[in-house]
């Protein structure tokens, strides 16, 4: 069978990359194909102590340390970049009632077992691919795939361009998933529970927690909520607060803004920039997060953040990450999920490629 690839990687975002530099680096020819091209806005930010550990397991289990450094905050900096990450001392959550300032009872942190990190996805990612290209994968950025077909022995990828063959597809493209269009594998799917919208940009000049509502003193926590990934949260909703400023040693102003609201208690998504300033005025301790905030890019809208597919895999081919999938972003599993499932497909991709059997 004639091919030009072992494997293509459809996305070259954090689990397309990853998973690119751990075949590149085993002898799989290997190809990152992506629409868009880098730095660019990605969410997905927040580190949990499980995501380290999994970073840690695949660094050494591939041989390739550089895909630890976004494990810690430190070697983020060294290796990364002073604006590549916040640092993330606990999960913080504050409860809110519309038109009543915040009450110091209702607020908590969970402290984690060692300082985890905010990533700044735009440094992160990009630093992601330039391994995976170390490593030795190809790396093809600004062109899109017009057509996938299935052969009985190669997958074929149409750009317009040229078709490229390959033995077999990861689609790490996210909810836009090519392989999922291509065959259908979001019809059918069962429908979740959860119905959720969100809006989401990164913002400068916030005021952090305490400084804009109340000093560690006043509230008893642990660690300051500055240094959290902070949940407001009211009736139907919630706001992260998630920033990359918060440590001596960032270079980095911004923080990253997400609301999060239930479709059947706000209705379907609206004007963003209205909705976020419907919000400050109902809730007034949210408010003075903003009082001199102003947004660096435009809103991301998701009319509906929850969908699932029927199917993740065929015998060329999977679905990886949110590509797959996605519930919600509360208590921030979504990179823990990713390396999970990059730490799943790795060993099994590596074991076809060499036998040259990808059945399922």
């Amino acid at each position: 069978m004639e091919v030009d690839y072992d494997v293509a990687i459809i996305g070259s975002g954090i689990s397309g990359t990853m998973l690119g530099a751990i075949l590149a680096k085993h002898g799989v020819r290997t190809l990152i194909i992506d629409a868009g091209t880098h730095p660019r806005f990605a969410v997905g930010e927040s580190m949990i102590p499980e995501s380290g550990v999994l970073l840690d397991i695949l660094a050494a289990r591939y041989d390739i340390p550089e895909l630890s450094y976004p494990a810690r905050v430190d070697t983020l900096i060294n290796h990364v970049g002073t604006s590549s990450a916040g640092i993330k001392l606990s999960f913080g959550f504050a409860w809110n009632e519309r038109h009543q300032p915040q009450r110091l009872d209702h607020i908590d942190s969970f402290p984690i077992i060692a300082p985890e990190a905010h990533l700044f996805r735009q440094d992160v990612d990009a630093y992601y691919l330039a391994l995976a290209a170390r490593m030795g994968a190809t790396i093809w950025q600004q062109t899109r795939i017009q057509h996938i077909l299935e052969e009985a022995d190669a997958m074929v990828l149409k750009t317009g361009k040229q078709d490229i063959r390959v033995r077999y597809v990861v689609d790490a493209a996210g909810y836009r998933s090519p392989i999922a269009q291509t065959f259908g594998l979001r019809d059918g799917a069962q429908r979740m529970q959860t119905r959720t919208r969100s809006m989401f940009t990164h913002m400068t000049n916030v005021t952090l927690f305490e400084e804009a509502i109340a000093p560690i003193e006043a509230t008893g926590m642990a660690n300051h909520l500055s240094q959290s990934t902070l949940h407001q949260m009211f009736k139907g909703g919630w706001l992260w607060i998630i920033p990359f400023n918060n440590h001596p040693h960032s270079t980095n102003t911004l923080c990253s803004i997400g609301l999060q609201l239930d479709i059947d208690e706000y209705g379907p998504a609206g004007d963003p920039e209205e909705e976020f300033q419907q919000l400050l005025h109902d809730y007034p301790s949210i408010a003075k997060h903003f009082e001199h905030a102003a947004r660096v890019r435009e809103w991301t809208v998701a009319p509906r953040l929850n969908y699932n597919s029927r199917a993740l895999i065929g015998d060329r081919y999977c679905l990886l990450g949110h590509a797959a999938g996605f519930v919600d972003p509360l208590f921030s599993r979504g990179l823990a999920n990713t390396f999970e499932s990059i730490a799943r497909v790795a060993p099994k991709l590596l074991r076809a490629v060499q036998a040259d059997r990808f059945d399922r």
